[in-house]
């Protein structure tokens, strides 16, 4: 609960409402949040089936369709700075060309590289990061969602935001992504000396790299067909891809993106055995 604690000081005491995507949690999340929320007007859960990031952010900009000026993207399982979300929102206002604002990580081992990356390349992170109203109406007018699985969603944004479906660029294009060094976000860090944190490293190199491949498939795609090409889901994504594209493979991740092209030959095998059905 030290996302949902941490919001009211995030937002400097402007007027919030956070919907909670709850998209599968089988922890007791959804009982304290409901917990959380009783007796108050600020705060609204959701519960969503399956698990999916990218699928939760179709539900929320498509389906709940809120009203804002700015809406924030907050994970869960990360504690918004102090004001963090009103710099974000400064940011945006200062910025009439900006489609969205992101926030820098404040924690992690490998803070200040990535730190760096998101300066250099002007992307942001799923931590914390806000859309402008502009931006948000544009995607419902175009109807487009985020491919159902893919896991690089903030890396997928950030590249919509920049590119602002084609519109004439402006003198400043990195302007159309803003990534602000006064807002952070915090989370806990992984530890060697907890058994439970190995296996949620595993999971997360193996997710990376699954992320490789995903993203190594959509954005020629995009590239090449324009916005109108934007799979459904990656399934669709996968069952284009034949043979699969060879990604440089560093020694210290090679295992999880053997176990990543597994997954998904082992998918595409599925969706081909149920289509003949």
């Amino acid at each position: 609960m030290e996302c949902l604690a941490g919001l009211s000081a995030a937002a400097d005491g402007h007027p919030l409402i956070a919907h909670v995507m709850a998209n599968g949690c089988t922890d007791g999340t959804e009982d304290a949040v409901r917990a959380w929320a009783a007796g108050r007007g600020d705060l609204r859960l959701f519960s969503l089936r399956p698990g999916d990031k990218a699928g939760a952010w179709n539900e929320y900009v498509h389906t709940i369709r809120a009203d804002a000026d700015v809406h924030f993207f907050v994970d869960g399982h990360i504690r918004p700075g102090p004001r963090s979300m009103a710099h974000l929102a400064e940011a945006l206002a200062a910025n009439g060309t900006a489609n969205a604002a992101g926030a820098l990580p404040e924690s992690g081992r490998h803070r200040e590289a990535w730190r760096g990356q998101m300066l250099r390349n002007r992307t942001l992170a799923g931590g914390l990061y806000a859309l402008s109203r502009r931006f948000i109406e544009r995607i419902r007018r175009l109807d487009l969602r985020l491919p159902v699985g893919f896991l690089g969603d903030d890396t997928l944004v950030s590249y919509l935001a920049r590119e602002d479906f084609g519109e004439p660029p402006p003198a400043d294009q990195s302007a159309r992504v803003i990534v602000e060094e006064r807002a952070e976000f915090a989370f806990h860090p992984l530890s060697p000396f907890r058994p439970g944190d190995w296996r949620t490293h595993l999971r997360r190199r193996f997710r990376q790299a699954l992320k490789a491949y995903q993203y190594t498939l959509l954005m020629p795609r995009l590239a090449e067909r324009g916005l109108g090409s934007m799979p459904a889901s990656v399934d669709d994504l996968y069952l284009a891809a034949d043979p699969l594209p060879r990604l440089r493979w560093r020694a210290r991740d090679a295992l999880f993106y053997a176990l990543a092209q597994r997954h998904i030959r082992l998918r595409v095998a599925r969706l081909k055995a149920a289509s003949t059905r």
